[in-house]
């Protein structure tokens, strides 16, 4: 059985030191490298639960933003069907921090997310390309969200 093992990373930032009690608190998630969780359903399920914590907590940990830091999936754009199952699970679980389900009714956590090695068509290689993550990840998904203000 998989135990859920969490590498996400809170980093508490103030805007200022000398006005901090006049200064609102946020913090901001780091996501590194889920590419593992997105190799098998039940991997995807530990980073689904770390995107249902972070909705969870957003409001009392004061939550404002989330970094996805790179190496969303495991091999980038090889393997069966240019490996679109990985980047489907990713986008499974960012999913949530757009709202989730429809019925969900919850406010969109702003994020972003970074290319990693493993993102490349073809891992480490630059100069092969892009494709899978600027077909699932690219600025078209947040262009029309309120918080994003460009790439």
């Amino acid at each position: 059985m998989l135990k859920p093992c969490f590498a996400t990373v809170v980093v508490l930032v103030s805007t200022s030191t000398l006005a901090r009690s006049q200064t609102p608190n946020y913090q901001i998630v780091a996501l590194p490298d889920t590419q593992v969780y997105t190799t098998t359903p039940e991997l995807v399920e530990i980073m689904l639960e770390q995107i249902d914590w972070i909705r969870a907590h957003a409001e009392t940990d004061e939550i404002t933003f989330v970094a996805h830091v790179g190496d969303v999936v495991e091999s980038g754009a090889t393997g069966p069907n240019r490996n679109e199952v990985g980047w489907e699970r990713a986008v499974e679980a960012l999913d949530r921090l757009e709202g989730g389900p429809p019925e969900s009714q919850r406010s969109p956590m702003p994020y972003s997310v970074a290319i990693g090695n493993r993102d490349y068509d073809v891992i480490s290689d630059k100069d092969q390309g892009t494709s899978r993550f600027e077909e699932f990840f690219s600025r078209d998904r947040y262009v029309d969200e309120p918080w994003y203000l460009g790439s």
